[in-house]
């Protein structure tokens, strides 16, 4: 971490921790903020690791990091990396903001929301399915279930 660069010890541990735990409120802001439009706009957002280690901004009291290590999932900030992953995987289950007149669709981006969007209505379905068997197994001799058509 540059801030951090000629410190040693508890010093540089503890700037290292404050910086990393700085990055991960200001994502959790922006997921926040995200959640209550419905959609994500074009605020910095770090799609990897390595963009999260090299994110510096002095003025929100956020640093960038040299060291691989301080990344590591089973390293000493195991916690923070976890968190990271956790807003990260929220993050992706919203739609980005719609594109103006001069921009392209990347068809990789359209590609990734189908699938979400497939996982989502498999998970629905199934949920229906396991509704369904709970109301059969209560009330076996309801008319209205056993008009309804379903796998």
């Amino acid at each position: 971490m540059t801030k951090a660069k000629h410190l040693h010890g508890t010093e540089k541990s503890d700037a290292v921790k404050k910086s990393f735990d700085n990055k991960l409120a200001k994502m959790a802001e922006t997921l926040k903020r995200w959640r209550r439009s419905g959609e994500r706009d074009d605020s910095f957002w770090p799609e990897s690791l390595a963009q999260l280690k090299s994110w510096h901004s002095p003025t929100d009291d956020i640093f960038e990091w040299k060291s691989n290590n301080v990344t590591k999932r089973d390293g000493k900030y195991a916690a923070q990396v976890q968190l990271y992953w956790s807003l990260r995987e929220r993050a992706l289950q919203l739609p980005k903001t719609a594109l103006g007149d001069n921009q392209k669709i990347e068809p990789s981006r359209w590609k990734k929301e189908n699938v979400r969007l497939a996982q989502q209505i498999t998970q629905l379905t199934w949920e229906i399915m396991d509704l369904r068997d709970e109301l059969v197994r209560i009330d076996p001799k309801n008319s209205l279930l056993a008009r309804m058509m379903f796998p």
